[in-house]
């Protein structure tokens, strides 16, 4: 099932093992699939499309971030109101994306920054 999710792959490591489907929870409650080395845990692609995987593996994708009970604070204007992480590096443009650094930003924020950039 990993063979046909290899287009999501963005990046490796070095360990050379396996991958399997781990899920983040964003704030905002969006679920994102992605995959991740077995060994060392990096999640090392971008988010798969949720119709890529069948309900019973989206079920039992282990939850290795949950960002809707974070109440920390917005580095843009201090709001507790679910803050995300932004990644400064996209992951659709930087094969390297994981070793960029990032920012906890509120929804509204968040939003305001990619709007501005488009």
């Amino acid at each position: 099932m990993i063979d046909n999710l290899k287009m999501y792959l963005t990046g490796t490591c070095d360990c050379a093992a396996d991958f399997n489907i781990k899920l983040i929870i964003q704030a905002n409650g969006i679920k994102r699939y992605h995959l991740c080395c077995s060994l060392c845990k990096r999640i090392c692609g971008k988010p798969i499309a949720h119709h890529k995987l069948n309900k019973t593996v989206r079920e039992e994708a282990e939850v290795v971030r949950n960002y809707t009970d974070a109440r920390e604070k917005c580095v843009r204007c201090g709001s507790v109101d679910g803050v995300e992480i932004h990644h400064w590096a996209p992951v659709s443009r930087f094969d390297d994306w994981w070793l960029w650094p990032t920012s906890k930003l509120c929804r509204a924020c968040h939003a305001f920054w990619h709007r501005k950039m488009r």
